[in-house]
């Protein structure tokens, strides 16, 4: 796995070339910044509506399969009493 480590970089030329990175190495390296900076990143203004937009369905799934495996809570055919949790 590629790590991100954030250093100052040394300008020699007021305009750098960067036409060698391909876009394999741009995914690479956003791809770290955005997971060192997730919680920055998600407080800008519009990104976390956004995210949650996106992956709406996605967080849906992901909270039916973990809280209501059997669908039963989905399907409409019960009621989870205060009893009943554990």
């Amino acid at each position: 796995m590629w790590s991100f480590d954030a250093k100052p970089i040394e300008k020699t030329d007021p305009v750098e070339d960067h036409s060698w990175i391909d876009d394999e190495m741009w995914n690479e390296a956003l791809n770290a910044l955005i997971r060192e900076y997730v919680d920055t990143l998600l407080s800008v203004p519009g990104v976390y509506e956004a995210v949650t937009e996106h992956f709406n369905n996605e967080a849906l799934q992901l909270v039916c399969e973990k809280h209501d495996p059997d669908g039963i809570k989905r399907a409409g055919k019960g009621e989870v009493k205060e009893e009943d949790e554990p």
